[in-house]
């Protein structure tokens, strides 16, 4: 099967002015990690630069509660099995 060229031709952007700006990352992240029966929570986001990153990551397994955190306040916890299963 031969490749399309118009599919393959890489192109200059027409408007480099309105070129991605350093992403910002307010907010936790929770990842289901389905594979290992793990839920990855990252933590404390570096904010608005170049290369935005989680400070820290937390892994919880099958049996471990997650506490679950709004507006800075914990308001409850689940279990890893309740939201992967």
């Amino acid at each position: 099967m031969a490749d399309n060229p118009k599919r393959s031709q890489v192109r200059p952007d027409p408007h480099p002015e309105s070129a991605p700006r350093p992403l910002s990352i307010d907010c936790d992240l929770w990842v289901a990690n389905v594979k290992d029966c793990a839920v990855e929570v990252y933590t404390k986001p570096t904010g608005p630069v170049e290369s935005p990153r989680f400070e820290c990551c937390r892994v919880f397994g099958p049996d471990d509660e997650v506490p679950v955190i709004l507006d800075g306040r914990e308001v409850g916890k689940v279990t890893v099995k309740d939201v992967l299963f």
